[in-house]
């Protein structure tokens, strides 16, 4: 989750992309506090249009379905980002001695 979000939040930094992201759950729990913040924040501000409980059913070249809470949606779109997640290798990283180093996204 926590690349997805952060990936959501760059694309739509500038307010001049439609973002869209398709979450399974009702809320960002997973994602780290300040990025929940940052994603309620881009919400608020229109720079992301989330869809949460959804599930996407369809991709075809210009548009996007998704199944909902409330039916299907069907959304125009340019590009898809199919961001399905896995396990974060950090853990092993660290002990190979690799420093990681966290940057904090400006809203």
């Amino acid at each position: 989750m926590r690349y997805q979000a952060e990936a959501a939040l760059a694309l739509g930094r500038l307010g001049t992309n439609k973002v869209t992201p398709s979450y399974r759950g009702d809320n960002f729990k997973r994602a780290r506090e300040r990025t929940q913040q940052f994603l309620e924040e881009a919400e608020k501000d229109g720079r992301l249009n989330v869809q949460r409980n959804s599930t996407v059913a369809e991709i075809r070249q210009d548009s996007v379905t998704l199944n909902g809470a409330g039916g299907n949606v069907d959304l125009p779109n340019d590009y898809v980002f199919a961001l399905i997640g896995g396990e974060s290798p950090e853990e092993f990283l660290r002990k190979t001695g690799i420093e990681i180093i966290e940057k904090v996204l400006a809203a």
